[in-house]
């Protein structure tokens, strides 16, 4: 039979070009986890439009905070394996939202990028 599970063994490495030797190692999502990542952002969207939000600024941050559960979601689940340190020598560790907030910005979206690509892959279904 053709297994059908997202193995947590099948990893990718990248090399980070913001942060020279830098490198992270990622795993791809479960659909669940997926399914669940996407409700983050969106559940909150839902929320916002069925309330009939009028204060707009109500609304933005709402939805930030959203794509920042979701962000932190997606660090937390998806790297298994880093050698990204603080200013003290010490291992970031991307389970806490704390430390993902650490980051620098641009090493941060890099990383996200990688998140999004193994995550998002296109699908052909030859159609």
């Amino acid at each position: 039979m053709p297994r059908a599970i997202v193995d947590a063994n099948d990893t990718e490495r990248y090399d980070l070009k913001t942060c020279e030797g830098g490198f992270v190692v990622l795993r791809r999502l479960s659909y669940g986890e997926k399914l669940k990542r996407q409700e983050m952002s969106f559940g909150a969207a839902m929320k916002i439009e069925g309330g009939k939000q009028r204060q707009s600024r109500t609304s933005e941050m709402v939805m930030d905070m959203a794509q920042t559960a979701a962000t932190e979601f997606e660090f937390k689940n998806c790297i298994v394996e880093h050698n990204l340190e603080d200013d003290g020598g010490n291992l970031l560790d991307f389970r806490t939202s704390v430390h993902v907030h650490l980051l620098d910005p641009r090493i941060g979206e890099e990383i996200a990028e990688y998140i999004n690509t193994m995550n998002n892959a296109p699908v052909d279904l030859g159609n």
